[in-house]
């Protein structure tokens, strides 16, 4: 049976408000969330220091952002090793972006001990004492991003940041959560025939949108601040439980709107279609995991039909129904996802 016509009221601005309570690496300003990376528990120290006349190679598959710096002091002597980079004894000596492809840094220890050399070309040089104990340390800030050491006698210390897992006797490294501390949701729920409207606009570098943006979406009955007390854990949508829309297509932008349905069907209107997924919820909180996105939450929409659902676009709507999508109660505990 056809539901009457759409009738369309905005609402004020808390309606539409992110929660503060959010990921440490979202900035949350009202109705506006914005993915900013600050934190990552992505720092690696190899496990000696670099003497004089010697050399490291590190090799870096995949996609992401990571630093490598030198260190003059003993990582042991550190209590936070996630502190690192507000250490003065910390210099940072080059920065790699990856896009799916293989980059290596090669770092030199000048034969006096004077020098850390790290271009091919011996110009790249940063100045230590020559006396100094010098680690190498990597710092992952995103992606799926695998850092390898080359060169033998040397392993990432099993001192590490809280995201990083170590594999290959130590050889090998990336993070566990490729974009931790980037989920955030809006702070209050959305009935049955209400619907909110985001506008999705990928963050610009060099006046260019990154290749690496991405939005996930995922929707629990119960308030997320639950779920997400744990501040300093660098946990993302994945291992948060809750339903999850795993068919969303990660890469889009422009509009998006999300809504419930008089009979508790849960609404994904964006513009490669529209996603149905059956609840019997009274409510929903609507959760996201962003990176390099702009989330704007433009307006909250009384009375969704069908008809509002398709509006945005002239995709096909499709059922995602499955057997396990079932509602998640209020006292669920928080269950760490493991990858692969």
């Amino acid at each position: 049976m056809a539901e009457g016509p759409t009738k369309e009221r905005k609402e004020l601005n808390p309606e539409c408000s992110f929660s503060p309570h959010c990921g440490r690496n979202i900035f949350v300003d009202g109705p506006t969330a914005r993915w900013n990376s600050v934190v990552s528990g992505g720092r690696v120290v190899v496990d000696k220091p670099i003497s004089p006349g010697k050399e490291l190679k590190l090799s870096f598959y995949g996609k992401g952002h990571a630093e490598v710096g030198i260190l003059t002091k003993d990582p042991a002597s550190i209590p936070d090793i996630n502190q690192v980079e507000n250490l003065k004894e910390l210099t940072v000596i080059q920065s790699a972006r990856i896009y799916k492809q293989t980059g290596t840094v090669l770092i030199k220890r000048s034969t006096c001990g004077s020098r850390i050399i790290t271009g091919e070309d011996k110009t790249s040089s940063v100045k230590v004492g020559r006396t100094d104990k010098v680690w190498v340390t990597v710092n992952i800030i995103f992606g799926d991003l695998e850092v390898e050491i080359e060169t033998e006698g040397y392993r990432f210390s099993k001192e590490h940041g809280g995201n990083i897992q170590l594999e290959y006797d130590d050889l090998w490294t990336n993070l566990k959560s490729s974009n931790p501390c980037a989920v955030c949701f809006v702070g209050k729920p959305i009935r049955r025939k209400e619907a909110l409207h985001f506008q999705i606009d990928p963050i610009l570098r060099d006046g260019k949108p990154s290749r690496n943006f991405s939005i996930k979406i995922a929707i629990s009955q119960s308030n997320p601040i639950n779920i997400m007390s744990g501040n300093d854990t660098y946990y993302d949508i994945m291992s948060l439980p809750v339903l999850h829309f795993d068919e969303f297509r990660n890469k889009c932008k422009n509009e998006i709107q999300i809504g419930l349905s008089e009979n508790g069907t849960v609404r994904i209107n964006y513009e490669k279609g529209t996603l149905n997924k059956e609840t019997n919820n009274e409510q929903i909180y609507c959760i996201f995991e962003l990176c390099r996105i702009k989330l704007h939450c433009k307006s909250k929409i009384k009375q969704v039909n069908r008809d509002d659902a398709e509006s945005l676009n002239d995709g096909a709507v499709r059922d995602v129904n499955t057997p396990d999508a079932i509602v998640v109660p209020p006292n669920s505990e928080y269950v760490r996802s493991k990858r692969c």
